[in-house]
């Protein structure tokens, strides 16, 4: 069990660590537009971004420990945990891009926290 937790805990910053790679590459090489004139243009631009690159990186190393996890553990247990995620690129999105963060979403990360804590208990 303690193991689950740290691999899903694990995997999870490593998906938030992606995501906010995604987000960064995105914003340094100007975005992505969906027009049937870019759409050549910008799937050259990301994939050639080294952030955009290392996160797919990051998340398919995530993704080989989900599976992992998901055919050694309950999915009852393994997904719920994994929405810890959530949390993580909150707080990343506070510290890296200095985002506001309401009241509400806080309220949301503490029963999402309260929840992992019920689903760990036996």
């Amino acid at each position: 069990m303690v193991l689950a937790v740290l691999l899903t805990i694990f995997t999870t910053i490593l998906i938030a660590m992606a995501q906010v790679l995604w987000k960064i590459g995105l914003e340094k090489i100007g975005g992505f537009y969906i027009n049937t004139q870019t759409v050549f243009q910008n799937i050259i631009r990301i994939g050639f971004s080294l952030y955009i690159l290392s996160g797919l990186v990051m998340y398919v190393i995530a993704t080989v420990v989900f599976l992992f996890l998901l055919n050694q553990y309950p999915i009852s247990l393994v997904v719920p945990l994994s929405s810890i995620s959530f949390i993580f690129t909150m707080i990343a999105g506070i510290i890296i891009f200095k985002e506001q963060v309401n009241y509400i979403n806080w309220i949301g990360a503490a029963i999402i926290l309260i929840g992992v804590f019920l689903i760990t208990k036996k």
